[in-house]
């Protein structure tokens, strides 16, 4: 296999295999973060807007927010929600 459809299938794989503990609820919050730290530049505040943003209550925000800390997918560093590996793949796109 090759070209993107490669690319894509080890993507997929990886996502599977990476997310299979969490929930369908965490697993679609944790989709959106990695999307919404792309489309920020990795500048997404660790703050009551992620909730309006993922369109659901602060408190079902914090309960999810926790989940995800606590399996390790989001850390926070100066107040940004941060994935290593989401900000590993956007250092590596801006070196390019």
């Amino acid at each position: 296999m090759s070209g993107s459809f490669g690319s894509s299938k080890k993507r997929a794989i990886s996502w599977m295999s990476g997310t299979a503990n969490l929930s369908l609820e965490e697993r679609g919050a944790f989709a959106d973060i990695i999307e919404m730290t792309i489309l920020d530049g990795a500048h997404l505040q660790d703050d009551d807007t992620v909730a309006e943003r993922l369109r659901c209550p602060a408190a079902v925000w914090r309960r999810i927010r926790k989940s995800l800390l606590d399996a390790g997918k989001l850390t926070i560093v100066d107040g940004r929600i941060v994935n290593a590996k989401c900000r590993i793949e956007l250092m590596r796109a801006e070196a390019e």
